[in-house]
């Protein structure tokens, strides 16, 4: 975090600031300036650290929720994959306590509830059917979204009673789950957000305007002597 443009534009000036009120210990004003950009410096990193952190921490979060297993049917033979293998369209068997292990549509259910806090938020296990039932506050023929739908299971839910069977829809980045940790990789990860770019290229480029603008300030206060050595720092930091 030290290491951006910025930060080390803001360092540079602190040091810069504790030379000039080493040349002249008589303005301590130019001692209290650096102490400040320090202290600009390292709190601004700190919370950038901290902020990092916290994006990886729920990163992580998401490979927890990763489900290991999955009990498949295939050419009528039922085994034991790793989730990871599934693709959509294979037939998939679960119980009560198992994760689920990619997004399911419901094609038998016994006594089927599943825990969707991990996703929605709802604090109450859901009802999973065969058929689509039309939510509360729904009218007869909406178009239900995904998400509410009775007959759909999603990737690193739990199941909390009942068993059943579900053909799988989505896997790996196409889930409901996946797509949420894409997002936020998107905005806390390696990759860069848009407009952080933007702002970043604005900052880069008005940086260096103001060190050409100080610098050429400093020669020119040296260079004619209308300035001390001091003073023309002191300007050129400002800048």
């Amino acid at each position: 975090q030290y290491t951006n443009f910025f930060a080390i534009l803001l360092i540079v000036g602190g040091i810069l600031c504790f030379v000039a009120y080493g040349l002249d210990k008589s303005d301590v004003s130019n001692l209290y300036l650096g102490i400040v950009l320090e202290a600009v410096v390292f709190i601004s990193s700190t919370f950038s650290y901290y902020q990092e952190a916290k994006s990886n921490a729920l990163m992580q979060g998401f490979k927890n929720m990763v489900p290991k297993k999955a009990k498949v049917v295939r050419d009528g033979a039922t085994a034991i994959i790793d989730a990871a293998e599934l693709v959509p369209g294979d037939v998939v068997q679960f119980q009560d306590g198992d994760q689920v292990p990619a997004d399911l549509r419901v094609v038998d259910a016994y006594n089927l509830k599943v825990d969707n806090s991990s996703l929605t938020g709802e604090s109450e296990a859901q009802d999973r059917t065969v058929e689509l039932l039309i939510p509360h506050g729904h009218k007869e023929g909406a178009k239900v979204p995904a998400i509410e739908a009775s007959n759909l299971m999603f990737f690193s839910t739990i199941i909390v009673s009942g068993h059943g069977t579900g053909v799988v829809v989505g896997t790996g980045d196409n889930t409901v789950m996946g797509q949420i940790a894409g997002l936020t990789a998107e905005s806390g990860g390696e990759s860069t957000p848009p407009l952080i770019r933007e702002i970043n290229a604005f900052i880069k480029w008005l940086s260096i305007i103001a060190i050409i603008l100080g610098v050429t300030f400093l020669g020119v206060g040296l260079g004619l002597g209308v300035q001390t050595v001091v003073q023309s720092l002191v300007y050129c930091i400002s800048v």
